[in-house]
């Protein structure tokens, strides 16, 4: 073996030595980048979350439009980050399915809140519309009737009628539901009895009649919607966003814990080659070394 192959012979080894670190640095940086994208992506999640939520709560308390649509967009965003997590936790080698799990909660969760919407807005979302606006125009007419009637007991007993609908509207009970139908009866009786016109005691009765079943009517919309957190479509879509802000949580607290990981196996393992290489190319060059200068 001459010299000059010798010599070859040091600087391939020192070639495939750099070419095999630089492919390491490289594979190493990459896997590094998508980590940091993962990282990225799950930090938004969450509060992006939250976010949403702030939307069906202003809803809730303000029952405007503007946010429902707003809680749409919303939600649309957040089901392009969890369809980005899942493809991003593939490329890392990692299982999306409890990501696929929150995109499902999500759907589940919005469902709620668009029902939740539609009985709102047939309630009436403001005291002119809905069934609140039909009930409204209906005691209304029925008030008037009685202004022209001119009956002290009469108009005592409507005013209680009046009193118990009130008390359900504020207080969401359905005791005072039950009250207002006693009251409804003994209305009925007292105008039966009364000395007013057979002709006002038909115009009165089917007056009646039509307030009562209108908040009937408001009465089963506001049980459907929810009378308390603890029920309706209300307390479904309450639980199904607290399974999911619950899910999000724990999910980017476990893929935190896995890219701390992962970056400290990557930092590692590129150590551990880069010692290695430089071992190998280290002895090679001395095992070269030597028999050049045995040969001299």
């Amino acid at each position: 073996m001459t010299i000059h192959f010798r010599v070859m012979m040091m600087l391939l080894v020192l070639v495939i030595g750099g070419l095999g670190l630089l492919a390491n640095q490289y594979h190493a940086a990459e896997e590094r980048a998508k980590l940091e994208t993962l990282q990225t992506t799950a930090e938004h999640l969450v509060p992006d979350i939250l976010q949403m939520r702030r939307s069906e709560k202003d809803f809730l308390l303000r029952h405007n439009p503007q946010y429902v649509e707003q809680l749409t967009v919303q939600s649309e965003h957040i089901k392009v980050e969890l369809q980005g997590l899942q493809w991003r936790l593939i490329e890392v080698d990692q299982d999306p399915l409890q990501l696929k799990k929150m995109a499902s909660l999500l759907d589940h969760y919005l469902s709620h809140f668009l029902t939740l919407y539609n009985i709102d807005v047939e309630i009436g979302l403001d005291e002119t519309l809905g069934l609140r606006g039909e009930l409204r125009k209906s005691i209304h007419a029925v008030e008037r009737l009685f202004e022209r009637i001119e009956s002290d007991s009469l108009l005592k007993e409507l005013l209680m009628l009046r009193r118990h609908e009130k008390d359900f509207l504020l207080r969401q009970e359905m005791s005072y539901w039950k009250r207002h139908t006693v009251s409804y009866g003994l209305l009925q009786q007292k105008i039966r009895a009364s000395a007013i016109t057979p002709k006002q005691k038909t115009q009165l009765d089917a007056l009646l009649g039509d307030y009562q079943s209108r908040f009937s009517k408001l009465v089963k919309a506001k049980q459907s919607y929810g009378l308390s957190q603890n029920s309706g479509i209300y307390a479904e879509m309450r639980e199904a966003a607290h399974q999911l802000e619950d899910d999000a949580k724990s999910t980017i607290d476990r893929l935190e814990i896995y890219i701390g990981q992962r970056k400290e196996h990557i930092e590692k393992s590129s150590s551990f080659i880069l010692a290695t290489v430089m071992m190998a190319i280290l002895l090679l060059e001395l095992f070269i070394a030597r028999r050049i200068s045995t040969s001299t």
